[in-house]
């Protein structure tokens, strides 16, 4: 079964973590939740709505170091 469009799978949630240079402590004080969390939410088939779209803003709102390096 394929994730909505609106949904996030947990290797997405590590994909944009490791995109931001950002350990999984770093990562969940932005979230809202400890590390152990992040965690087992990597691991999961889908993120929660909650964590998915704080994680997507993080992403939009802050660019990669490659990104500035190149601007």
């Amino acid at each position: 079964m394929e994730p909505a469009a609106n949904e996030m799978r947990g290797d997405e949630l590590r994909a944009i973590r490791m995109r931001l240079k950002m350990n999984q402590t770093t990562f969940g004080d932005l979230l809202g939740c400890s590390r152990k969390k992040i965690g087992i939410i990597e691991g999961e088939v889908y993120v929660p709505k909650e964590i998915a779209l704080a994680a997507r803003y993080l992403a939009d709102r802050y660019p990669t170091q490659a990104t500035q390096n190149a601007a």
